[in-house]
């Protein structure tokens, strides 16, 4: 009886393993859309903050990140050089990658996928604290 107990204890613990292994449908769901177990069980503007920021998240990363990130390895390949103005017959500079501004913000792309990964945990974990909550018979705490 004790052990059972223990291990039901264990099974509430709020960490994201068992979100994942214990959690329900809506809880697991919320490992691919953000917020969904909050909204589900009842946190409407937690679960509308979560889903708001993975929106965002992802779409600075696509509209944003990837531009950078593609050439994170090698800083750009396009180096300045100088061609012919062909209406004007003179030395026009045309410049190339611009190395610093690929290293900066490639470095706050990835700080944002970190970032947007540590919310996105708290989101899982969020949702399986608000589904034992449920399963208790009680109102989940926190955002309505």
């Amino acid at each position: 009886m004790e052990s059972e107990l223990k291990k039901h204890h264990h099974q509430e613990d709020i960490t994201l393993v068992n979100a994942v292994v214990h959690g329900g449908w809506q809880t697991k769901l919320s490992i691919v859309v953000s917020g969904f177990g909050n909204l589900f069980n009842g946190q409407y503007i937690k679960g509308a903050i979560f889903l708001i920021f993975q929106a965002c998240t992802w779409m600075s990363l696509v509209f944003f990140g990837q531009r950078y990130l593609k050439d994170f390895a090698t800083l750009g390949t396009q180096a300045m050089r100088s061609e012919i103005d062909p209406v004007y017959q003179i030395p026009v500079n045309i410049p190339g990658d611009n190395s610093l501004q690929i290293l900066l913000y490639s470095v706050f792309a990835v700080a944002l996928v970190l970032f947007g990964l540590l919310i996105h945990i708290t989101a899982v974990k969020s949702s399986y604290a608000a589904e034992i909550e449920v399963r208790r018979g009680r109102r989940p705490s926190g955002f309505v």
